[in-house]
């Protein structure tokens, strides 16, 4: 029973003589050479996660330190407001409000 239920599913078996020059069809080639492909994919994704794992822990010990330099050149750069006020006639800058 069990040998006639793989020769259903899967075909007569090839002699062995055979077995190199015989030629795949499309949709055995398919069948044998996209799990090739499949687990290429697969596995690219997990190291590529694996490299950036490992670069953000290396980065992770100059996270403050480069906060710091990031947080010191904001403080002493000019903002572009106060370059144009710098420019603009006092009256200019003043606040005015209307009433209506």
């Amino acid at each position: 029973m069990l040998t006639q239920l793989r020769h259903l599913v899967f075909g007569s078996p090839l002699p062995s003589a055979d077995l190199g020059e015989t030629r795949l069809d499309k949709v055995r080639a398919l069948a044998a050479l996209s799990p090739d492909a499949l687990a290429s994919v697969a596995y690219a994704n997990q190291e590529i996660y694996l490299g950036l794992l490992v670069a953000g822990a290396a980065g992770l010990g100059h996270a403050f330190r480069l906060a710091l330099v990031i947080s010191c050149l904001l403080y002493t750069s000019p903002s572009p407001r106060d370059r144009t006020r710098s420019r603009m006639p006092s009256s200019a800058c003043k606040k005015t409000t209307t009433t209506l």
